[in-house]
């Protein structure tokens, strides 16, 4: 009985093994014609910037399948691009200068047979990392240089800075990868010093602009002494009472974004948004930026956690706060909390944990005057939308930087 049970799995398997072997066949070109198609005809070319859409009518091949373009970006840079038959049109791009340069053209079947070359002369318009460079200019900031430039075409561009050293060499000090219409950038971490920088762009076909150099001298910061920070809330009339004793403010500024300050929930505590609160600096500065952390794990994104608020600041007494006005207070900064994958609340990718762990940073305009006291009005939160009646805040940490007066 053993034997005919064994007899019978040998036999399945084999079965099995044939069924198996027979779809695999399947794979492949269907139709093994070797027929070699023919080529596309009527073709029109439509310079584009850093590139060109090439146009054509297709033949009438039934085992066409796609038509192919190869090319030179530059000598010994080879491109290609492929588009389906059900498209009448490609699209070359890469170039980086605007001369004349030869596409070659093919139609490929379902046998992979390739038809004779069709040469096409295109001559791109000039070239978004190009267009873009001749918008890029910066200058001294807190730290380092401030950068901008526009991105009129949207293309993929990274922003590569060097300096260079004391015996003359160039190092890479940054990168800024952007691929929006206004880039702005601020690169940090150097004394204040004169300093000779260089900043070029790049794009993805490793396409390089000009060097743009210049000798600065990086503007003074410091990270400010925490210690020196202070809970303004007897003083601002309005501010929302704490959650509990648990989690008072000055767990903003201990250093540590495993705990957070958190605000009651009871609307007759001061509950609801716009919320604002305010903090003493403990001495009055020219700030360059200020990071903050949001309340962490599965927290992030999410509850009550900021969205968007506003930063501002005064130097006026703190007895002359009430009545509550924005009289007195300057406008300094906006913060919005990025979520890099976009994703709804309650899903959040590995990027936007990192950028959570990381923090995120404000940077306050240059001409923002020198302030003591800072007040945060939040305007919305992750969980409760502007208005909102029950509206509260939990924040991890604050940290700022600039220039002590």
């Amino acid at each position: 009985m053993q034997t005919y049970k064994n007899l019978l799995l040998i036999i399945m398997t084999g079965a099995l093994l044939s069924s198996g072997c027979q779809q695999a066949r399947l794979v492949g070109p269907i139709d093994h014609s070797k027929a070699v198609p023919g080529k596309v005809s009527n073709i029109v070319v439509t310079n584009l910037n850093g590139g060109a859409k090439i146009t054509y009518t297709l033949p009438e091949d039934k085992d066409l399948f796609y038509v192919e373009a190869d090319y030179e970006l530059r000598p010994g840079v080879k491109e290609q691009v492929k588009s389906s038959y059900y498209n009448n049109y490609l699209v070359v791009q890469g170039f980086a200068d605007t001369i004349a340069h030869e596409v070659k053209l093919y139609t490929v079947s379902r046998s992979g047979v390739k038809s004779q070359p069709l040469s096409v002369t295109v001559e791109p318009l000039i070239s978004p990392v190009l267009s873009t460079y001749s918008t890029l200019n910066y200058e001294a900031d807190f730290g380092g240089i401030h950068a901008t430039f526009t991105n009129t075409y949207l293309a993929n561009i990274v922003m590569v800075v060097l300096i260079k050293d004391s015996t003359g060499t160039w190092e890479d000090y940054d990168k800024y990868y952007n691929s929006v219409a206004l880039g702005a950038y601020s690169v940090r971490g150097l004394p204040a010093v004169a300093t000779t920088f260089g900043v070029y762009l790049k794009d993805q076909w490793d396409n390089h602009s000009d060097t743009l150099v210049k000798k600065l001298t990086p503007i003074f910061e410091t990270q400010l002494d925490k210690s020196k920070f202070k809970d303004m809330s007897a003083y601002l009339p309005g501010t929302p009472s704490i959650y509990s004793s648990s989690y008072p403010m000055y767990k903003l500024w201990n250093d540590n974004i495993n705990d957070f300050y958190h605000t009651t929930q009871n609307v007759s505590d001061g509950a609801g948004f716009p919320l604002h609160f305010a903090f003493d600096l403990g001495v009055q500065a020219r700030l360059s930026r200020m990071k903050i952390w949001p309340r962490q794990g599965d927290w992030a994104y999410t509850h009550g956690n900021i969205k968007d608020a506003e930063i501002w600041g005064t130097n006026e007494d703190p007895s002359k706060w009430r009545p509550f006005s924005f009289n007195g207070w300057t406008h300094l900064a906006d913060y919005h909390c990025y979520k890099p994958s976009g994703s709804p609340v309650g899903t959040n990718t590995e990027a936007d944990i990192e950028l959570s762990i990381e923090g995120q940073e404000v940077e306050f305009p240059i001409t923002d005057p020198s302030v003591r006291y800072i007040m945060i009005n939040v305007i919305d939160s992750w969980s409760d939308a502007p208005n909102s009646p029950s509206g509260f805040i939990h924040v991890a940490e604050m940290t700022f930087w600039g220039q002590p007066q």
